[in-house]
């Protein structure tokens, strides 16, 4: 994507989310952390309370070193999303919250419906992969004695997120 469609996306109609959402997801390639954090308060802004797309501009946020921000979408999704049929992200929005805390029972959230989503839609196998991975970060820096949970439920799920390869940019910098 370049400006020049990203500019037309916003004149398409510039206060529908999704019309946004690729535009964060522009600048975050580019290392434009903060025009990306911009366009995800505006995709968090124009959203349903329930609309999946708040995950995505929650997760730009994240990479933008917004955790304060982020966590307070995830949160609120965890509490609408399961009633909708978009639970699988309220899963998803369990996990990474419970990864970013490094809490031993993060990778309860794993439900059979996530691991299939993360068969089916690579964004969701992304999320995946790095929310273990920010977990096992989290462990490597912060140890504690009781993570056979964690191992367990990270070998149980690696085949939901084989071949899924983290940004090249560090999450250790930006959520910790």
């Amino acid at each position: 994507m370049g400006p020049e469609t990203a500019e037309d996306l916003l004149r398409v109609d510039p206060l529908t989310a999704v019309f946004r959402l690729p535009i964060a997801g522009w600048h975050f390639s580019a290392g434009r952390l903060e025009s990306a954090a911009r366009e995800a308060r505006a995709v968090e802004q124009l959203a349903e309370r329930a609309a999946p797309a708040r995950y995505f501009a929650a997760w730009h946020l994240l990479m933008a070193g917004e955790r304060n921000e982020a966590t307070r979408i995830l949160t609120d999704l965890v509490g609408v999303l399961p009633e909708t049929p978009f639970a699988v992200w309220g899963s998803l929005s369990s996990f990474f919250l419970a990864a970013l805390d490094g809490r031993d029972e993060a990778a309860i959230h794993v439900t059979p419906q996530l691991e299939e989503a993360a068969h089916s839609n690579e964004y969701a196998a992304l999320f995946l992969a790095e929310a273990f991975a920010l977990l096992r970060l989290y462990r490597t820096r912060f140890p504690r004695q009781d993570s056979v949970l964690i191992h367990a439920a990270a070998s149980n799920s690696c085949r939901a997120t084989a071949g899924v390869r983290c940004p090249s940019r560090s999450m250790s910098h930006s959520v910790l």
